[in-house]
């Protein structure tokens, strides 16, 4: 029945986010993906799809297969007209000790940030650190005429801050 085939495609959606919580990204996928084969099959579990499709792409983007989550990325960016941060992964490292840089960027057709733009007199060493933060972000592209779209100069205040020392 539908009502036994949505209840073990919720099962699946929560045993892949425990996966991600155990930071067993790999055995995330197939459960995430389970899932989400049964939850695109009703419009009324669009909110569910859409949970999914965030957790796939945190697994993929955490094994390292962004090329394996972008059909994820742009599925969730259908219907948009902008860019919509998706994933933000954790620095290994805090940056300086704290402060804001306005940056600029592209977003392209499958959610990359692409050609950043940090503001002139800004210091090289903190440039090169944000500049490699920031193209860790996956966006879903914005979609135009039914199909993702590269987007020009999108602004991004990045804000960042070191823990106090003990």
């Amino acid at each position: 029945s539908d009502i036994a085939r949505v209840r073990l495609a919720t099962a699946n959606f929560w045993i892949g986010r425990y996966h991600i919580q155990q930071e067993d990204y790999a055995e995330a996928v197939p459960a995430l993906q389970a899932s989400l084969a049964v939850f695109d099959r009703f419009p009324e579990a669009r909110q569910l799809s859409v949970n999914s499709l965030m957790a796939l792409v945190e697994a993929h983007e955490r094994l390292g297969q962004r090329a394996e989550a972008t059909p994820h990325v742009q599925n969730l960016g259908a219907n948009s007209t902008a860019p919509t941060l998706i994933y933000r992964p954790e620095l290994a490292s805090p940056l300086w000790e704290s402060g804001e840089v306005a940056l600029r960027f592209d977003v392209d057709a499958e959610g990359f940030v692409q050609n950043v733009r940090v503001p002139d007199g800004t210091e090289a060493e903190l440039a090169a650190a944000v500049t490699e933060a920031i193209t860790a972000l996956r966006y879903a592209p914005r979609h135009d005429n039914g199909a993702a779209a590269a987007t020009s100069d999108v602004s991004y205040g990045f804000r960042f801050s070191r823990p106090a020392r003990r």
